[in-house]
């Protein structure tokens, strides 16, 4: 169904691979630990956790709708439940409502202004757009095509010439920016939000580009990949200005400081990245660090500035909040939300949140951070998955 106008009147108005269950509940240490030396100074950290759905993946703050939107994507296999887009409540995190998806949903961008979101359709290489009041479906873009390629196994198959898992959004511009992931040759692809259109695909981009950011002011797009490599795009022309070798091997997920002009990143440190960088035929690839940390760098010139290990192993993604100086990063192996000093990298606070945390959102107004937070192996197949909302 779509979302009830009852609903919005008492409201104010997103490498692949939780119907709601449980009770909320609030934790305090040690589900989340601060540092020695600041816990007199800091406030009880918080955390509010609910199973919502199955297939979680990216969410959304949205505080023109107040409301968190998640995408639930049901799973895989012929037996998966149905993808949803499911609306929160930003405090208790219950669902209030759900859009059902015909295809499934994986990545999120929102855009508030117009009232917007748009769905990543990793499995069929498309973005759904949402209307967010009416909930329904303004168009569908097909993004890659199919073709005749080496699957995984090596043999010859019918599959999507890319894959795709971030999406950034330019409203200055009207584009949606989304890295596709092949291999051996990636790509940017483009679509024109006033159109609902793919407006253009930029090629040339390596071994599987997972990484995207964008620095508003200076309009610019900012790609990386999983063979060590940062790609400047000019978000106005769609030029590609800049490729530079960086001093990490799996840059997964970036963010853009836009008040230090810095370019933060996971270097995941995957053994599994490594073999398939190999198999792709990079087998004279050195590497450049050991991966399960965050780095800074230079947008520029790809310089590294600065460089902080993780606690927990394999960072995935990570959240600037530019006004209260922390930097948020989610650990999938080290089962944590960890924060850090924006500038210094210190360690602030570490959020225990088994299994596997994912992906962050904001409330920049309140400084709260949700998660959502993925099963593990020795949780029940097909079980719900979490969102959390974290403070300090």
């Amino acid at each position: 169904m779509k979302l009830s106008h009852r609903l919005l009147a008492t409201a104010a108005a997103a490498t692949l691979a939780a119907t709601l269950a449980g009770c909320a509940h609030q934790a305090q240490a040690p589900a989340a630990q601060a540092p020695a030396a600041q816990a007199g100074t800091q406030a009880q950290p918080q955390v509010v956790r609910q199973a919502i759905a199955p297939g979680l993946y990216e969410l959304a703050y949205s505080p023109k709708f107040n409301a968190v939107f998640v995408n639930s994507s049901g799973g895989f296999g012929k037996d998966a439940p149905a993808s949803r887009l499911l609306r929160l409540d930003p405090q208790s995190l219950a669902v209030l409502d759900e859009i059902p998806l015909q295809r499934r949903g994986f990545g999120m961008a929102l855009d508030e202004d117009a009232g917007r979101l748009y769905i990543g359709n990793t499995i069929d290489s498309s973005v759904t757009v949402i209307d967010i009041a009416s909930g329904k479906t303004l168009g569908v873009v097909q993004l890659a095509k199919k073709v005749q390629a080496p699957g995984r196994d090596g043999k010859m198959q019918e599959r999507y010439e890319h894959r795709f898992r971030q999406l950034v959004l330019d409203k200055a511009n009207g584009r949606l920016f989304m890295p596709g992931m092949d291999s051996k040759n990636s790509a940017l692809y483009v679509v024109d939000t006033r159109a609902l259109k793919l407006e253009k695909v930029i090629p040339g981009m390596g071994f599987t580009a997972t990484g995207i950011a964008l620095d508003e002011a200076a309009g610019k797009v900012y790609v990386s990949n999983q063979q060590g490599q940062l790609f400047t795009v000019d978000a106005r022309t769609l030029k590609l200005e800049k490729k530079h070798e960086i001093a990490l091997d799996q840059p997964l997920n970036l963010a853009f400081d836009a008040k230090s002009k810095r370019l933060f990143a996971v270097d995941q440190g995957l053994d599994a990245f490594n073999q398939s960088r190999e198999r792709a035929g990079l087998k004279d690839y050195v590497s450049r660090g050991r991966g399960d940390r965050i780095v800074a760098l230079d947008p520029k010139n790809g310089s590294l500035l600065a460089s902080q290990p993780t606690k927990g192993k394999g960072p995935v993604t990570l959240l600037a909040d530019a006004e209260r100086g922390r930097l948020w990063v989610t650990t999938r192996e080290g089962a944590s939300v960890e924060v850090f000093h924006l500038k210094t990298f210190q360690p602030l606070q570490r959020f225990d949140l088994p299994s596997h945390p994912n992906s962050l959102s904001l409330d920049a107004q309140t400084g709260a951070v949700y998660a959502t937070i993925k099963n593990g192996k020795n949780d029940a197949k097909g079980s719900n998955e979490s969102v959390v909302r974290l403070s300090f």
